[in-house]
């Protein structure tokens, strides 16, 4: 029944979205294996339904803070977490800096796990997005993003070192994964 308010979703407006479907399984294990076990904070832009949220909440310890990132309202309300550290905004990516603040993340950032759509994002968007996450993660923090094509690797890489790429064929649409450190 997700899968049909998604489709749903996707069709209103797929610039913000991004995706006809939500990302299947092997994609969201894909997407969360490089987040350690011991984080103590990871970021999530592009929620969606949840399904990596839920991987997200799984993996790491329940004292792990996850700000869970969802701009579409009804989307964010698909899933709502019970888990006291996971808080989910329903606001833009844009404002994730207002946010790091809020809760005072600054350099306590050890993933930021990204579903954003950032080849039908404005480029100044993009570029937006991807200087504030490398201002306000440490050295030691990981950007793990995920796009069905190659097109931004550009953008990615004038920001971060992409220390890995993985293709993901067992996902509709097919994807790559990509994990990178700060320059």
């Amino acid at each position: 029944m997700k899968h049909i308010y998604f489709i749903r979703e996707a069709v209103k407006n797929f610039r913000l979205t991004g995706s006809l479907m939500p990302s299947q399984r092997f994609l969201v294990n894909k997407l969360v294996a490089p987040v350690p076990r011991h984080a103590r904070c990871v970021i999530e832009l592009g929620a969606g339904e949840g399904c990596v949220t839920r991987a997200l909440e799984e993996k790491v310890s329940p004292e792990c803070i996850i700000l869970s990132f969802e701009i579409n309202p009804d989307l964010s309300d698909m899933y709502k977490s019970r888990r006291p550290s996971t808080i989910q905004i329903n606001d833009s990516a844009e404002q994730l800096e207002h946010y790091i603040k809020k809760y005072n993340l600054a350099d306590n950032i050890d993933c930021v796990v990204s579903s954003l759509p950032l080849a039908s994002l404005p480029k100044h968007m993009t570029r937006s997005i991807l200087g504030t996450i490398a201002q306000n993660m440490p050295s030691t923090g990981k950007y793990i993003q995920f796009q069905y094509s190659l097109l931004n690797k550009k953008d990615i890489g004038s920001h971060f070192d992409i220390i890995k790429t993985h293709f993901v064929p067992l996902n509709i649409l097919p994807a790559f994964v990509y994990v990178c450190t700060k320059k």
